[in-house]
């Protein structure tokens, strides 16, 4: 499971808002704010972890079962990461024949952030975050995502992210359910990609998933997202 403690969280932000700004987003004025400097700072004198939350009566296989809703997120347990899971780089079987994946990896949970690059050009960034209280509305699953997406970009228009669907899956060759996810897409212009960008905020597992994809053109950025999808899913929590 792919996780970051709260101190990396502000760095990660923004560096999700550093390459929505290299999107050209001719829509947008995009602020990407400075993250915290901890280095300098005290030891707190008591500690700060809190354990899950699991209510009693709580069963996290009927959870996982089941379409993840924006009102089902209410259904999680406190403080239960969420998290991204995929095989993009395991070899791809049809058949009798099993080739090497055209994926690499780039970056593997580097303060949350996991990237990959198809042999086609494209590049898949993954991030997840926990302890995101500070943009967390209550009981509000697509209000957090909402903040979220005003967070990295303040002068974005809620009407401009659409609602979509992934895979929520604990294992990936089996059928799954979907969960929903707010979604932002860019076409190519120019010398700029073509991208998507999906996020979810979970108010009571405290924890935010972001998805961004690019391509060099909007056939090639359709394509590829079709091709990963059975490879690539939103985990449910094991309990």
């Amino acid at each position: 499971m792919r996780t970051t403690s709260a101190r990396a969280f502000a760095a990660t932000l923004a560096g999700i808002s550093a390459l929505l700004l290299l999107a050209g987003l001719t829509a947008c004025t995009i602020t990407v704010p400075s993250p915290q400097d901890t280095s300098t700072l005290s030891p707190s004198p008591s500690p700060t972890y809190s354990a899950p939350t699991v209510l009693p009566g709580h069963n996290a296989d009927a959870v996982a079962a089941k379409e993840l809703s924006w009102a089902a997120g209410n259904t999680l347990s406190v403080g239960v990461p969420v998290a991204w899971t995929d095989q993009l780089t395991e070899p791809d079987t049809s058949g009798d024949k099993t080739v090497p994946s055209k994926w690499k990896s780039v970056k593997l949970n580097q303060a949350g952030w996991t990237e990959y690059q198809h042999a086609n050009g494209c590049v898949l960034s993954l991030w997840q975050t926990v302890n995101q209280q500070s943009l967390m509305v209550a009981n509000d699953d697509k209000a957090s995502t909402v903040a979220l997406f005003k967070y990295l970009i303040p002068s974005i228009l809620p009407e401009t992210l659409k609602a979509t669907t992934m895979r929520w899956a604990k294992e990936l060759d089996k059928p799954s359910p979907k969960i929903q996810l707010l979604t932002l897409r860019t076409p190519a212009k120019n010398k700029n990609p073509a991208r998507i960008y999906s996020a979810r905020m979970f108010n009571r597992a405290g924890t935010g998933i972001v998805f961004s994809l690019s391509c060099s053109s909007d056939a090639l950025l359709n394509s590829t997202f079709n091709s990963i999808q059975p490879k690539l899913a939103v985990s449910p929590p094991q309990q």
